[in-house]
C-alpha cells in the first residue's frame, strides 16, 4: 500500500513546470506581459475618421490580429520562458514599426519576408526554430506541435485583409465576427455571399450576384444577422462532456486493489518521471496515480502492447507525466502533450477523461521520431523518404497512418467537414482541424470503442466520444468521428497498431 506522506514528484526532474517557474520567478515576468503592453491596439475608427486610408488601416487591424496576444510558455521547442519573453518583445517591437510607418497596402503585403530581411535571415534559416530565428517565430500564432510565422496565417485573416473594409467595418465589426466575405466563381464569374469555415469558403446565400457591389451589400446584410446568432454562439464550441461521478470504471482489478505509488507507476508502464502540481491535496494524488494505472493498464490491453511499451521509449528516453504541474500558457485546455520534453500534462480540476487522447499524441510523435525527425508523423509523414536505412516496419507505418490521414482529410469526410464546422464558429480556432488534432480524437475514439468491445469502460482513460454525448443545442457538431466512418477509421487505427508493435 502507498505511503501517501510520500507522494512526491519521481524520476527525473521535468523542467519548466509551474512551481519551479514560481521559484524563479521566471513565470511572473512571462505573465505580466502582453501585446497590449508593447503595442496598445490603436483605435482604428478614430485613425479612418481622421483621413487615413480603410484599406490600409484595414490592413494594419489584421496584421495586428496575427500577432500573439502573449509570448510562448517555457519550454516551447526547448527555448526558456525567459528567452520567449525576450524574443517575443523584439519582434513586436519590429512588427509595430513596420505597420505603423506604412503607408501603402502594398508594403503590408508580405510582412514575414520584411521580417526575415530585418533579422537578415533566408527563407532556409527559420526551418526549424534555432536561436538564430526565434525572433521570426516569437510572435506567429502556433504552440508545441506547429509554429506560424508573422502576418496573417490563415484562410479567414487573408479574406478579412481583402473584404474587411468593403464590409462596414470599423463601424461595423460583424463581419469580422462571422467571417462571411464575397467569393467569385472562376466559371461564370458570378459572385457568391460566403463564410470562411477553416480552409474553405461555404455558401450561404443561394443567390448568384452579378458584380461586386451587389454582393458586397447583400454580405454586409447577411453578416449583421449572422452576427445576432454569434453573439451567443460560443457556447457551442464543444466541451468534453464530465463523467458523472456515478460512472465507474468496469474492467479487471489491475491493482488487486492496492494503492500505487509513483515509482510503481513508473516501473510497471516504463515511464522516466511523475510530476504532480504544488495544488494537488495528497488524496487527489493517489487518486491520479490509481486511476492512471487502471487506464494505462486497460490501454495496453485494448491496444494489444506490453505495458512497459506504453512509456514509447526512444533511444534511452520514455513519457513523463504529470497533473496540475505544467499548465502555464495551456489553461484553456484540458490536458496537453509537450512534443520538446516528451509529458503529458492534466490538468487537476479538468484532465479527468483526456489520456487518451494526449496519449495519442504521444503515439504520433514516437513513431515520427523514427523517420529521424523530432515531428508527429500524422502532420509529417512525407519525411520518411524510403532507403536502406528504412526498414518494412517504417514503410508499413508510414502506409498505414498516411491512410488514416487521407481519409480524415478527404474534403467529403464528415469528420472533416463538422471539424471545420466547428472551427468557424467565433474564437474556436483551427485547433479543430489540425491533422495531429483529427488523429489524435479518432485515436481516443478508437481506445473507447475497443474498451466497449470487451465490455469495459474506464472514463478516467477516455470518455466524451460518441454522437450522443454533443447535443445540438450546445455543440454546433460532434467533434470525433461517428457512424461508418469511425468504424473504419478504428480499423484504420487498428492495423497501424499492429504495424507499431510488430518485431523490428
Amino acid at each position: 500500500m502507498a505511503n501517501t506522506s510520500l507522494l512526491q514528484d519521481a524520476g527525473e526532474v521535468v523542467p519548466y513546470a509551474r512551481k519551479h517557474l514560481v521559484a524563479s520567478q521566471e513565470q511572473r515576468a512571462t505573465g505580466a506581459i502582453t501585446l497590449a503592453d508593447i503595442w496598445p491596439e490603436p483605435d482604428w475608427l478614430a485613425m479612418v475618421q481622421a483621413g487615413h486610408s480603410r484599406e490600409l488601416v484595414a490592413r494594419k487591424f489584421i496584421g495586428y490580429q496575427s500577432i500573439r496576444n502573449r509570448p510562448r510558455a517555457a519550454g516551447i521547442r526547448g527555448f526558456t520562458a525567459e528567452r520567449w519573453q525576450e524574443a517575443y518583445r523584439a519582434a513586436v517591437a519590429i512588427l509595430r514599426r513596420m505597420y505603423e510607418e506604412a503607408n501603402e497596402v502594398v508594403e503590408l503585403s508580405k510582412v514575414s519576408d520584411r521580417l526575415r530581411e530585418v533579422l537578415q535571415l533566408s527563407k532556409a534559416d527559420c526551418h526549424p526554430v534555432a536561436e538564430r530565428n526565434i525572433v521570426y517565430w516569437a510572435a506567429g500564432f502556433g504552440g508545441e506541435r506547429t509554429l506560424k510565422g508573422p502576418g496573417p496565417a490563415t484562410v479567414r485573416l487573408s479574406a478579412m485583409a481583402i473584404w474587411l473594409w468593403k464590409l462596414g467595418w470599423p463601424e461595423s465589426d460583424a463581419a469580422w465576427k462571422t467571417s462571411i466575405v464575397p467569393v467569385q466563381l472562376q466559371g461564370d464569374l458570378t459572385w457568391r455571399v460566403s463564410q470562411v469555415e477553416g480552409d474553405v469558403y461555404k455558401f450561404i446565400v443561394d443567390t448568384a450576384y452579378p458584380d461586386e457591389a451587389s454582393v458586397l451589400e447583400a454580405a454586409r446584410e447577411a453578416a449583421i444577422a449572422k452576427a445576432r446568432e454569434v453573439s451567443g454562439s460560443t457556447k457551442l464550441i464543444p466541451r468534453r462532456p464530465r463523467a458523472a461521478s456515478s460512472v465507474e470504471r468496469i474492467g479487471p482489478d489491475h491493482r488487486n486493489g492496492a494503492d500505487i505509488t509513483p515509482d510503481e507507476l513508473m516501473k510497471a508502464f516504463g515511464l522516466r518521471a511523475i510530476q504532480f502540481g504544488n495544488s494537488v491535496p495528497t488524496k487527489d494524488r493517489q487518486r491520479w496515480l490509481n486511476q492512471t494505472f487502471d487506464g494505462l493498464a486497460d490501454m495496453a490491453d485494448v491496444l494489444g502492447m506490453k505495458r512497459r511499451w506504453l512509456g514509447l521509449p526512444f533511444h534511452g528516453e520514455s513519457l513523463a507525466l504529470a497533473i496540475g504541474a505544467r499548465g502555464a500558457g495551456l489553461s484553456a485546455a484540458s490536458a496537453h502533450y509537450e512534443k520538446g520534453l516528451r509529458v503529458i500534462n492534466q490538468t487537476y480540476r479538468n484532465g479527468f477523461g483526456a489520456l487518451a487522447h494526449e496519449f495519442g499524441h504521444a503515439l504520433d510523435h514516437r513513431v515520427g521520431k523514427r523517420s529521424g525527425s523530432d515531428i508527429f508523423l500524422s502532420q509529417h509523414y512525407d519525411y520518411f523518404q524510403y532507403g536502406p536505412n528504412f526498414s518494412s516496419k517504417d514503410k508499413e507505418i508510414v502506409r498505414r497512418i498516411s491512410a488514416i490521414v487521407a481519409f480524415m482529410t478527404d474534403p467529403y469526410c464528415l469528420y472533416l467537414q463538422q471539424a471545420k464546422r466547428i472551427a468557424a464558429l467565433h474564437r474556436a480556432g483551427g485547433y479543430w482541424t489540425e491533422t495531429t488534432e483529427l488523429f489524435a480524437r479518432s485515436f481516443e475514439a478508437y481506445v473507447q470503442d475497443s474498451l466497449a468491445k470487451l465490455d469495459r469502460r474506464n472514463p478516467a482513460l477516455v470518455h466524451g466520444t460518441l454522437a450522443a454525448d454533443y447535443k445540438l443545442s450546445q455543440s454546433i457538431a460532434c467533434p470525433y468521428p461517428v457512424d461508418c466512418e469511425r468504424e473504419l477509421l478504428n480499423d484504420m487505427h487498428a492495423e497501424l497498431v499492429q504495424a507499431i508493435v510488430a518485431p523490428d
